[in-house]
């Protein structure tokens, strides 16, 4: 099989400019754009339980046949979110249902870990001022999204801690300097391969963890 380019997940807190990063990879780098499922998939009428998984495996599809004509792919959000979202707040979905879900996704290669994660950062106050300034989006339930920071954080290091995925943390201070450091990420990182096993990993961290406490 012929080596593919990379694929490369933006996630953060709302307003930490993931988008903003995204598009400046794709015009400065010749990167693809993916993004997120409320964005891609706007105007899709939302019918059957599962239907905000399936779309992540759409956007896997896109990416995985974009990276296999040799493009770099930078996704908007992660096609895993579900699996960490839903362990912060419960009430959604029932945790085991998601991680059936993405098993078996797996195991049929209709879906994968993207090779890159880059986790943007930045200080509240800074989050709550690019939400004022920024009249283009909504970002509906900001306050409480904020809540997530800490175990998302934590769920990533997580998730970065066994090398089967690369994962970096890195302030979002100024765009360019960011997405420098994602492209000279791309240069000497390997694509993912394992993620049966990454999957079996998370599942079980975040079913033996607390949100609030996360710690093994």
């Amino acid at each position: 099989m012929s080596a593919r380019a990379l694929i490369i997940c933006l996630e953060g807190p709302s307003a930490v400019g993931k988008s903003t990063v995204a598009r400046h990879l794709a015009d400065n780098h010749g990167y693809l754009i993916v993004p997120e499922v409320n964005e891609l998939f706007r105007n899709e009428r939302r019918d059957g339980d599962d239907w905000y998984l399936q779309r992540q495996v759409d956007r896997y599809a896109r990416s995985i046949t974009a990276a296999a004509s040799g493009q770099v792919v930078v996704l908007d959000g992660d096609p895993f979110q579900p699996l960490w979202y839903n362990w912060v707040y419960p009430e959604h979905e029932p945790f085991g249902h998601i991680a059936a879900f993405y098993r078996e996704a797996i195991r049929a290669g209709v879906l994968a870990f993207p090779d890159i994660y880059a986790v943007l950062q930045a200080p509240i106050e800074g989050l709550a001022n690019r939400k004022t300034g920024d009249g283009t989006r909504r970002r509906r339930n900001f306050e409480r999204h904020l809540q997530m920071i800490t175990p998302q954080r934590r769920y990533f290091e997580q998730l970065g801690a066994h090398g089967l995925t690369k994962v970096e943390l890195m302030a979002n201070a100024n765009v360019e300097d960011t997405a420098l450091k994602i492209t000279q990420m791309v240069k000497g990182t390997p694509a993912m391969s394992e993620s049966a096993r990454l999957l079996s990993i998370a599942a079980d961290w975040l079913a033996r963890n607390r949100p609030a406490e996360a710690i093994d």
